[in-house]
């Protein structure tokens, strides 16, 4: 994905200084998303057994890294070409997630008192 990003900036024009502007208040959003707990209740929470040790558990998303600056973004080094612009910092994370969608129709959904978040 870093170097299909590097083609997009090179197809676009986008500056190295909008990649890091735009990904420091990305890291914000996402940061402020989870002290609200604005999405807790679309979150599953995870138990991860241990070879000892108690489970851990997983409830909010690990990436996003909080007090992330435009001046700490503009320091990293390009990470797929020598002279590109998308870093560690600017790039989308390297994670694993999975997702689950249930659909049925609203006549369905009000059946099943079901309640419908998205008509």
């Amino acid at each position: 994905m870093g170097v299909t990003a590097e083609n997009m900036v090179e197809k676009y024009g986008f500056s190295r200084e909008d990649q890091d502007a735009f990904a420091a208040a990305s890291q914000h959003k996402a940061t402020e998303a989870i002290e609200s707990r604005r999405f807790r209740s679309e979150i599953v929470p995870v138990s991860v057994p241990q070879r000892k040790g108690d489970p851990v558990q997983f409830i909010d998303d690990k990436q996003p890294r909080p007090g992330t600056t435009v001046e700490a973004l503009a320091k990293l080094k390009p990470a797929f070409k020598k002279e590109g612009t998308v870093t560690a910092g600017n790039a989308s994370s390297l994670n694993d997630g999975a997702a689950a969608v249930m659909l049925m129709s609203a006549e369905r959904a009000a059946a099943l008192r079901v309640p419908v978040l998205q008509a």
